[in-house]
């Protein structure tokens, strides 16, 4: 069973029609008829008691659309959070203090435009200092000039 299996199922109980959601999905009528069928053989229940042009939903198929329903709202959630977490969350900077007070806030401005909802923290030490932090996971990323302390370490 698929997200888009259920999907399509979703749309031909709501419309009570095969043609009605195909042209809804934008898809062929054959294929939304395919789906509803390898729903029901994968479930081995009939979905729809079919009556002239409209579909009637079994007692297995309100069953399956209660289930649907709370399955795409828990995928469309996740959707949501996962798209959205990604302009979210936490940035630590480390840099050395030349750096720190020349390039720091141009960049982090910029950030900050880009990403409204990115926590940036900022730490200006030495470089030694940086090293350390950058080595121990206290900061994502570091900003230096000049030479590393322990290069082998952090290449």
């Amino acid at each position: 069973m698929t997200i888009d299996l259920l999907k399509i199922f979703i749309m031909v109980y709501q419309l009570r029609s095969i043609t009605k959601a195909s042209q809804r999905l934008h898809m062929v009528q054959p294929s939304v008829s395919v789906a509803i069928k390898e729903i029901e053989d994968y479930y081995g229940v009939k979905l729809f008691e079919r009556v002239s042009r409209r579909m009637d939903p079994t007692v297995q198929a309100d069953a399956l659309y209660e289930y649907a329903m709370h399955l795409m709202e828990v995928y469309d959630e996740m959707e949501n959070d996962l798209k959205h977490h990604a302009h979210t969350g936490r940035l630590r900077i480390g840099t050395t203090i030349t750096l720190g007070q020349v390039f720091l806030p141009g960049l982090m401005t910029a950030f900050k435009h880009k990403y409204p909802d990115l926590s940036i923290q900022a730490r200006i030490q030495n470089t030694q200092m940086i090293d350390e932090a950058i080595l121990t996971n206290h900061i994502d990323l570091a900003l230096e000039e000049g030479k590393l302390t322990n290069p082998s370490s952090i290449a």
